[in-house]
């Protein structure tokens, strides 16, 4: 149950963007997820909703984009995608050339990718206005 270790400053994280931000109610965390990190949805879900409470991000949603896990030969390019099944115990060698000098491209992320937040007299019904990673609100 390592998702506790992983949720916990996430939501830490989005909490402060939100403070630093004067958004009061968050409607959403939008979140990329590399397989490698091998996270149980059920636990990510039960963790988040705990650690939001008291927060701006109380009540709201986590979406999870998951990123699968891919090596690329060094040598002829070839890419190799794995998920967090297959991966367990996998040989990464190049499975079109035979070469050992493969590296992993993806699959390692987790990043809070943009939260959707209520804007100060927003209501329910109206769109949520949202923050990417590396923007101010849109």
């Amino acid at each position: 149950m390592h998702e506790l270790s992983v949720v916990y400053p996430i939501v830490q994280m989005a909490a402060r963007l939100a403070r630093d931000n004067g958004i009061e109610r968050v409607t959403c965390v939008r979140l990329a997820v590399g397989e490698i990190h091998d996270l149980v949805d059920e636990y990510v879900f039960k963790y988040y909703d705990r650690f939001s409470k008291g927060t701006p991000l109380e009540g709201s949603r986590l979406k999870m984009r998951r990123i699968p896990i891919v090596y690329r030969c060094s040598d002829c390019g070839n890419e190799m995608v794995f998920d967090h099944f297959s991966f367990a115990g996998a040989e990464t060698a190049c499975t079109a050339c035979g070469s050992a000098r493969t590296d992993m491209v993806s699959g390692r992320e987790l990043q809070i990718e943009g939260i959707e937040y209520l804007a100060p007299n927003q209501s329910r019904e109206e769109p949520a206005a949202s923050e990417d990673e590396g923007g101010g609100p849109q």
